[in-house]
């Protein structure tokens, strides 16, 4: 019988299409720094942010030093000012999150995510039904590490049987399937609640 339900964050609760390409080139165009150096420092340092191991001031220390750009950083963070302009709520997925909550199930986020953009995505209330909120940034574990499910499903307080879990990702998916979970591959509204349905999940 399930019980609870896991949600992803961009991409199923709002959309997240083409934001990272559009932070990366605000970030080039900004600091006028190249691809290959751009590449370089984002590749190697953004999973340090995503896990929270740096603050977001000593990530741009570091980012600033190692591009070695002479261009001031702006006012407003260069992680979210892209971010917030191309931010879309999905209103019909958040929907379904209401009325699940609504019929009693016990509900989760679990999102590869960095602090300025969950604290941007809270002051816009995306994550006001549910229960728990497991962010990598904050547990230093990120998906696919099965860690972090185990983690969630321990905060909600149910077996990986009780539980289904959605992502837009595949790579994400497998690992809550292989410990249990009903996994979801989400690729739009209508789809996720014919989904949720065939595993007997309670909706109108």
């Amino acid at each position: 019988m399930i019980k609870s339900g896991i949600f992803d964050v961009g991409g199923v609760l709002h959309a997240y299409d083409d934001n990272d390409s559009l932070i990366e080139n605000d970030i080039k165009k900004t600091l006028e720094i190249s691809p290959d150096v751009f590449e370089k420092a984002w590749s190697s340092m953004t999973p340090l942010l995503q896990r929270g191991e740096i603050s977001e001031a000593e990530y741009w220390k570091k980012f600033l030093s190692e591009t070695k750009t002479t261009k001031p950083l702006p006012k407003e963070s260069l992680l979210v000012r892209e971010f917030s302009k191309a931010f879309s709520p999905r209103k019909d997925v958040l929907a379904i999150v209401r009325e699940l909550k609504n019929n009693g199930y016990k509900l989760a986020v679990l999102s590869n995510t960095i602090l300025p953009h969950v604290e941007f995505l809270e002051k816009r209330g995306i994550f006001n039904d549910f229960d728990v909120r497991v962010f990598s940034d904050s547990v230093g574990i990120t998906k696919p590490d099965p860690q972090i499910y185990l983690l969630t499903l321990n905060k909600l307080g149910v077996s990986a049987e009780e539980a289904f879990y959605v992502d837009d990702k595949e790579k994400y998916v497998k690992p809550a399937n292989s410990l249990g979970m009903h996994g979801i591959l989400f690729s739009n509204a209508e789809k996720l609640k014919k989904d949720l349905k065939e595993i007997a999940v309670e909706l109108n």
